[in-house]
């Protein structure tokens, strides 16, 4: 088992995430100190509006969920460019970010002797006045060569950005 030191780039980056987030929080400190009214602060430093919060609190709308068939099961899912122009509508352009946490990686294993490689990727989502969330996507590669390789990958980005979308509700 590998041994994590000070010079490991995971605890680096681990280090770098934390001051990010310490900086973020003593900004928000900054602005509430001013003299606003509190509704003013909350409407010019979150995402979080009054519409915002309704739309997060509403049932997912069925219309948008699509189905993928997979070895003869059928796979209810989201797709991606759905759930980014729902974060769009929510938080408002500019108002919520992803970033990937490192490089997409592959791992490969085996089942029933077939050989099968598994993408995974790890991001973190922020939302202006909302707590950050990580998570890892996966995306299992469905053929040999670049384009397959890309799509996978790819395919565990999306999959990170809706995990950590989820924490904000149904409509992801």
């Amino acid at each position: 088992a590998a041994q994590f030191g000070r010079d490991c780039w995971a605890v680096a980056e681990a280090n770098e995430i934390v001051e990010r987030e310490r900086e973020q929080q003593e900004r928000g400190i900054r602005v509430l100190r001013k003299d606003k009214p509190v509704e003013a602060v909350f409407e010019s430093a979150t995402a979080f509006t009054p519409r915002a919060l309704q739309m997060l609190n509403s049932p997912l709308d069925p219309g948008r969920v699509e189905t993928l068939t997979v070895s003869g099961a059928s796979i209810p899912y989201l797709p991606g460019h759905d759930v980014i122009r729902t974060a769009n509508e929510i938080f408002g352009f500019g108002n919520w970010g992803f970033e990937l946490v490192g490089q997409p990686w592959a791992e490969r294993g085996e089942k029933d002797a077939k050989t099968f490689t598994v993408w995974m990727a790890m991001g973190r989502l922020n939302v202006r006045g909302g707590r950050s969330f990580a998570d890892i996507g996966t995306n299992q590669q469905s053929g040999p060569g670049a384009p397959a390789t890309e799509m996978s990958a790819k395919g565990a980005v999306t999959d990170a950005l809706k995990r950590c979308l989820m924490h904000y509700g149904d409509q992801f």
